[in-house]
């Protein structure tokens, strides 16, 4: 009897000692590591590490919002192979509590979930730099700040509340002085906010730097970089916005109805175009002449050449006393478009940059000198009433442009 009752307790007892060793056994899958979230520009993404196995791991990641209590599948990120979920169609209140947890699944075998701490938005979300574009118009510099790249209203519904309830605070300050103002840039788009400054000291530097505010200041975006534009002196100066574009347009009529009008007169004289162009210009007192001249083959830097017709334009510009102020390029890597003068102190604060609806050329602005005078000059042109624009429109029919133009690049042609 007392052998069968030593049995009985032996018995229970490795019982209860196998039971434990099985508690104790950890899962046969590992569970993910490194678990954060991170938060950009109302992004928000959780991510996890995991490491290398013989079968691809996939998991399965849900969220706990404060007032639900209780965790929720994300139906984007269910058996998923990559590290990362991006739950922020989650995310519906940037101010609630937020827990997620994710687990791995290995084949049939899974691991334990993996928790995160809180995550509140308005407190751990991160908020990019705005974009400036300046501008003046008048006595006035409009600042345009362009929004980081925020999701959409349609992925995010209550973003537009957001956009609602987002300014941005504008530094404002003059190179010069050193002296700085704050404005405030609240009236917005879902795309940008925009505010007019006003220049109090024509003749210098002005730079503007933004930084964003969201929810009456309990939330703040990063500044953005510093952007400057330079104001001439109002009564010196008069900024004229030159579209080159354009200009090559009614540059390139005028030599055609030109050629129409004194092509027998510059014959006898034995002129030719652009030089002799170029040769009655110079004879006015103060000139500025645009144009698309094609001559790609000249470097001005250098003033290295190797077309014959680009040495006849640079020899009539030197024999004139003329000369050329663009020193950037204006199509690709070439200098195209072309600025001659006569007095090159007339020209200002040339800025290159842009384009004109789906035009290749540059746009250029520049600043001319005002009150230069009043003196005449008597000049002859050419009388158009006088031409024979039906001999010109026979010449372009007759004219094989096919033939004249094959195998042509537009700069040749």
């Amino acid at each position: 009897m007392q052998v069968l009752r030593a049995l009985l307790t032996f018995a229970v007892v490795a019982a209860g000692r196998s039971e434990a060793s099985r508690g104790e056994q950890p899962p046969a899958v590992p569970s993910p590591t490194g678990i954060q979230v991170t938060s950009e520009n109302f992004k928000t993404t959780l991510h996890w590490q995991y490491p290398s196995t013989s079968e691809t791991p996939h998991f399965i990641v849900e969220i706990k919002p404060y007032n639900l209590g209780s965790y929720k599948i994300v139906s984007t990120c269910v058996n998923i192979s990559a590290h990362f979920c991006d739950v922020s169609r989650e995310i519906d209140d940037p101010f609630a509590s937020h827990w997620l947890r994710v687990k791995a699944v290995v084949g049939s075998q899974q691991s334990d979930y993996v928790e995160t701490d809180e995550f509140i938005l308005q407190k751990r979300g991160k908020i990019g730099p705005p974009k400036l574009n300046l501008s003046r118009h008048g006595d006035k510099i409009m600042v345009d700040v362009y929004h980081p790249a925020f999701p959409s209203v349609e992925l995010l519904p209550w973003m537009e509340e957001t956009y609602l309830q987002l300014k941005y605070m504008v530094t404002f300050w003059d190179k010069k002085n050193q002296s700085k103002e704050v404005f405030p840039g609240d009236n917005c788009t879902m795309y940008k906010c925009s505010l007019n400054i006003p220049i109090t000291a024509p003749g210098s530097t002005y730079c503007v730097s933004a930084k964003g505010s969201f929810y009456d200041d309990l939330m703040f975006g990063a500044p953005s970089e510093e952007n400057c534009i330079y104001v001439p002196l109002k009564q010196t100066l008069s900024t004229q916005y030159i579209f080159i574009p354009c200009v090559v347009v009614i540059l390139s009529l005028s030599i055609m109805l030109t050629v129409c009008c004194g092509c027998k007169k510059l014959r006898k004289k034995n002129i030719k175009l652009p030089k002799s162009l170029l040769e009655e210009a110079s004879r006015l007192q103060a000139l500025v002449l645009l144009g698309n001249f094609n001559h790609p083959d000249f470097s001005w830097k250098n003033s290295m050449v190797s077309c014959r017709q680009s040495r006849t334009l640079v020899e009539c510009m030197e024999g004139n006393n003329l000369s050329q102020v663009i020193d950037n390029p204006i199509r690709g890597a070439v200098i195209l478009d072309l600025m001659v003068t006569n007095v090159s102190e007339l020209i200002g604060d040339i800025n290159i940059g842009g384009s004109l609806g789906c035009s290749d050329h540059a746009l250029v602005e520049f600043a001319v000198l005002k009150d230069m005078g009043q003196a005449k000059s008597k000049v002859r042109t050419l009388n158009f009433r006088k031409a024979n624009f039906q001999l010109f429109k026979e010449s372009v029919k007759r004219t094989p442009w096919e033939t004249a133009l094959w195998g042509k690049r537009a700069e040749q042609s």
